[in-house]
Parts: C-alpha cells; structure tokens; sequence
C-alpha cells in the first residue's frame, strides 16, 4: 500500500543533468532523489513514454508517479520524444483528480506527502549549478535562505465570492475575531467567518493576524456546534459546502491574489505591461477562448488554464496573468481536451503562466 509522506517546508535548490546524460529512464520517480524538498526545481534530460508507469493526477502529480508517464500526460513530452523536462517539486494536497490527456490515464487519488508539476520556464530568480550523472544531486541549502511564498486572499468573505470545488487548498491572511457566526465543529460550513472559526479551531487569537490554510470539503448532513477558545458555534442540517482549516506559520512571504474575473478584459485599468495573480478553478466547458498561448483579453480564464495546461479541469491554483497588447492574428487549437478559436486583429490580449 502506498504511504503519505510527510511535508516539509520548501528549501529552493536547482540541480541540472549534464546535457549529455543518456536519455535512460534512471529516474523512474521523484522518490528515487534523497533528501528531496518541496521548492527544489530539477532539469531532467528523458523520453517521454505513455507506457512508462503509473501516475496520479492531473497537473499536480504525486511524488511516486512515473516521470516518463506523466510528461506526456501534462504535454511537456510527446509519446517517444528525447528532451529536457524542468518539474518543480510541490508540498502535499489533499487530493489528485484522475484524467486522460494526451493518450495518458491517470488515476484519482486522495491525500499523498508531496507532489510535482511541470514547468515551461526556469525561474528567472535562481541560479543553478551543473551536475554529472543521471541521478539528481541536491546541494544542502541552509535553512536561512528557505523562502516559502504562498499565494491567497486577504478578504476572508471572499469564499461567498468565488467558486469552490471539494479538495481546493486556498490560503487566507486574517485576524482572528469572535465577533462573526460560525456553524460546526472542526468541519466548518463555508459560509461560516473565518475569522471567528480561526479562533474557534485555535490557530488565531482575537485580533492575531496570521495565514490560515483552507480546504474546501464536501456539504454534509450535519453540523454540530460547540464552545471552544471564547468561542461559541452554531449547529445545522445539510449544507452544501464545507471547509476544515489549519494554521499555517512557516511562510515568509505571502502575495495577494485575486478571484477570477471571467476575463482579464473585466478587469478594470487592465492594460499592456501589467500582471495579476487570479486564483483559478479550471473549466473545460467554462466559456469561450480565442488563441493558443496568447488570448485575446475577452477569454474565459477558468478555460483558458485548462487548454494552456497549467490547471486540470476541475482543479484550481494561482495563475500569474500577464497583460499583452493586442495581436494581428489569434490561433486556434485543440490542446488537453479544450478547443479554442481563431480570431482575426483584436485590442488586448493575455499569457499565462505558474505563479510562483
């Protein structure tokens, strides 16, 4: 059976395989590199292969999934392509959602110790260092230069603005309050203050300011109230949505992002040069996009993330969105199961990138 690991806190390291490593598949998984740390990015040389092993999830990938697999799942290798692939490493969610992409099935899986994804583009802020051999060689990096960056909102009514689907990790800078009505005990519903549910769960004082981490949970039948930390909640029947909460000390930076507009044309004083950080939920059916990579500024986000690859269907994250001027001409593609349409001159436009 396969086991949770647990998650450390990000230490940034870069290893890079000599570019004339053997294209071997050495390195079936991430769990084959010791000492490995969520943050440390790795530049792999391989070939892609759909039949290389097992993967769970979409995007997100566990840790003991098949790198081979899971490149060409996430588009970053095509089936038998000899290339270099750049996989950031991710602390543990709370869930990973099966899907089939490019020619690839991966399975659903729940709570697993750490993760990975692919990126397109070295972090222009690190540095990095060359390493012979096909095996990854971590340098030790002291603990005072762990940077641990996390992106959330500071609005904590935002839940009641935004959409939300169950296993979302969402992050909050609040104060704690006893003032706001809460239903529930440990399991809140999502309607519920966080301030004041903060203070109930005991991970905030009254008038604390720290970072919370949410996850959005399933509605249930049920909810029970309690007293706890001066602190009194309501019960309640079914409910629709749900959070448990957790608090979330080790940060030492935290950026603000903002809810999904529709489009990036919605937002007002949008314009070329600058960028925004939008917390997303993916949708393959969620309105209407035009172009490949760069979209004109009217496309849907929610869809625009699925077809750019950076979030799955069904899944959500922080996405950095670039505003550009607008283009001559705009392609249209069929990328991870999302179709986008041509377009000829249009004002403004967008890119997408991992915000990290």
């Amino acid at each position: 059976m396969r086991k949770s690991m647990v998650a450390v806190l990000a230490i940034f390291a870069l290893c890079v395989l000599s570019p004339g490593a053997a294209y071997a598949q050495d390195l079936v998984s991430l769990k084959a590199v010791p000492g490995l740390l969520p943050g440390s990015i790795l530049v792999l040389s391989m070939t892609g292969s759909a039949a290389g092993g097992s993967i769970w999830g979409s995007g997100i990938y566990t840790s003991d999934s098949s790198l081979a697999a899971a490149a060409v799942h996430a588009g970053a290798l095509a089936n038998g392509e000899k290339g270099q692939i750049i996989v950031e490493v991710l602390p543990s969610e709370s869930s990973y959602k099966g899907s089939v992409s490019n020619g690839v099935t991966s399975a659903s899986w729940g709570s697993y110790g750490m993760s990975f994804r692919f990126l397109r583009f070295l972090p222009s802020s690190q540095g990095f260092f060359s390493s012979e051999g096909s095996k990854a060689n971590i340098p030790s990096v002291p603990a005072t230069s762990a940077v641990v960056r996390v992106y959330g909102f500071e609005d904590p009514t935002v839940l009641t603005k935004i959409r939300t689907v169950p296993g979302a990790v969402i992050y909050f800078r609040v104060t704690g309050s006893t003032s706001g009505r809460v239903w529930g005990n440990d399991v809140y519903t999502i309607d519920s203050s966080l301030a004041t549910a903060a203070v109930h769960a005991g991970l905030l004082s009254p008038g604390q300011t720290g970072i919370v981490k949410l996850t959005v949970l399933p509605g249930r039948s049920s909810y029970e109230g309690s007293s706890r930390n001066g602190v009194t909640t309501a019960s309640y029947g079914p409910y629709s949505g749900s959070c448990s909460l957790e608090s979330f000390a080790g940060a030492s930076e935290f950026k603000a992002m903002m809810p999904d507009p529709g489009n990036p044309a919605s937002i007002p004083g949008s314009a070329p040069g600058k960028s925004y950080t939008i917390w997303l939920v993916g949708s393959a059916s969620g309105g209407t996009i035009w172009g490949s990579g760069i979209y004109t500024a009217d496309s849907s986000l929610a869809r625009a993330v699925v077809h750019a690859g950076l979030i799955p269907d069904g899944g959500s994250g922080a996405v950095l969105v670039r505003i550009l001027p607008g283009q001559s001409s705009y392609a249209g593609t069929l990328s991870n199961g999302v179709s986008s349409t041509a377009y000829g001159a249009y004002g403004l436009s967008y890119s997408l990138e991992p915000a990290r």
